[in-house]
C-alpha cells in the first residue's frame, strides 16, 4: 500500500470535559502533539494528567485524546497516516517534546499540506518520519521561559477567543507593559500582538478548511472584534481572503 498522510490539523478542544473520539482505523497511524492546555489519558490503567509537548502516537484500534479541563482544553497537531508498517515501534506517550519546534514543525507541515505537494512520497515521508525520530530520540532540554512570559502565554492561549488589550496580558503577567514587551522580543523575536495575531490566524485556517461555520462565526470564535478586521489581517497574511482560503484548500 502506498504511503499517504489522511489529514494534518491544529485541533482546538472545545471547553468541555469530554469529546466524542475517533477510533484509528486498522493498520493506520495517528500522532497528536499537545501544544497548551491539559489532556487525561489512561496509562496502564491509571488516568493521568498530561501538557503541552505530550506526543501520542495512537495505531489501529486505538482511541484518540479526547479528555480535557474544560477551563483549559488542549489544543493539539494530528497527523493521520495511512499505508506505513502497521506494528508500533514507540510507545503510545512520548513526555517531553520540545513545544517551540513542534509548533514551528506543526507551522511548516500545515503550509504544505494546503499546497498541491501535499500529499507527494516525499513530504509524507519525511513527516512520518520526523515524527518517528522525535519519538525514538530523547528530548532535549526544553526552553526554561521566565514565569511572567509562561503566565502571559497561558493567558494568550487561554482567551484565543476574545478580544483584550495588552494591558489586560501584562496584568496577568504582573509586569509591565515595556517589560512584557522585552520578554517577547527576547524569547519569542515577536510581539505580544504579533503572537496573538498569528495564533489566531492559524486557528481561522484550521476551522476554514475542517468546518463549514460561517466566515463570521470563525472571525468571532478566532478572537477578530469585526468581520472587517478579520478580513484585513487575514488577507495580509496570506495575500488571500477567508473565501479564497476555504475555496483553494478545503
Amino acid at each position: 500500500m502506498q504511503h499517504s498522510i489522511i489529514t494534518i490539523n491544529h485541533f482546538f478542544c472545545p471547553r468541555q470535559p469530554r469529546i466524542r473520539p475517533l477510533t484509528v482505523p486498522p493498520g493506520n497511524h495517528y500522532v497528536e502533539i499537545v501544544t497548551s492546555g491539559v489532556v487525561y489519558h489512561k496509562d496502564n490503567g491509571i488516568r493521568r494528567k498530561y501538557g503541552a509537548g505530550t506526543m501520542f502516537w495512537h495505531v489501529g484500534g486505538e482511541e484518540t485524546i479526547h479528555e480535557t479541563e474544560p477551563d483549559d482544553p488542549y489544543r493539539c497537531f494530528a497527523f493521520h497516516f495511512a499505508g506505513f508498517d502497521p506494528a508500533r515501534t514507540v510507545p503510545r506517550i512520548i513526555p517531553g517534546m520540545p513545544v517551540e519546534k513542534i509548533l514551528e514543525f506543526g507551522r511548516e507541515c500545515l503550509k504544505t499540506w494546503h499546497s498541491e505537494r501535499k500529499n507527494t512520497e516525499c513530504f509524507v515521508n519525511y513527516v512520518y518520519y520526523t515524527l518517528l525520530y522525535r519519538a525514538m530520540m530523547p528530548s532535549p532540554p526544553s526552553v526554561s521561559y521566565p514565569k511572567p512570559l509562561t503566565q502571559a502565554l497561558k493567558f494568550i492561549e487561554k482567551n484565543a477567543d476574545a478580544v483584550f488589550p495588552v494591558d489586560d496580558i501584562a496584568r496577568r503577567a504582573e509586569i509591565s507593559k515595556p517589560h512584557l514587551f522585552a520578554l517577547f522580543k527576547q524569547y519569542l523575536d515577536c510581539s505580544p500582538y504579533q503572537y496573538t495575531l498569528k495564533m489566531r490566524i492559524d486557528r481561522a485556517k484550521q476551522l476554514l478548511t475542517s468546518s463549514n461555520a460561517p466566515i463570521k462565526e470563525i472571525a468571532a470564535l478566532c478572537g477578530f472584534s469585526s468581520l472587517e478586521v478579520f478580513y484585513r489581517q487575514f488577507h495580509k497574511n496570506t495575500g488571500i481572503s477567508p473565501a479564497e482560503y476555504r475555496a483553494r484548500f478545503s
